[in-house]
């Protein structure tokens, strides 16, 4: 005997993930701070974003994501375990575009 179940990936994929939508508009956000702040520091960059330092430099590392990662995220093209709670979670996520697109499942 066996259990089918039916639409379980349509029915994931009915309503888009706006949370990483956010994740990734806040990871450009705060990548150009950085690269417009000068020589401010993480601690001073959070505190003009209004978060703390441990949340921007989550996020900030984000902003750094293969241009082809963010293009299918934003297209809905992505895995359905990748969440905006793994995304800013995951520690180990490549600096390499290739690499990222490995570690991610995309």
């Amino acid at each position: 005997m066996r259990l089918l179940i039916e639409d379980v990936d349509n029915d994931a994929r009915c309503k888009p993930d706006h949370r990483l939508y956010r994740i990734l508009a806040q990871a450009q956000l705060y990548r150009n701070m950085a690269m417009c702040g000068g020589s401010k520091s993480m601690s001073a960059l959070a505190a003009d974003a209004s978060v703390g330092s441990f949340y921007l430099s989550r996020i900030l590392r984000l902003g750094f994501l293969s241009p082809y990662i963010v293009t299918a995220i934003l297209r809905d093209q992505h895995p359905l375990d990748l969440t905006a709670k793994r995304l800013a979670s995951d520690q180990r996520v490549p600096v390499d575009w290739n690499k990222q697109q490995t570690v991610l499942g995309i």
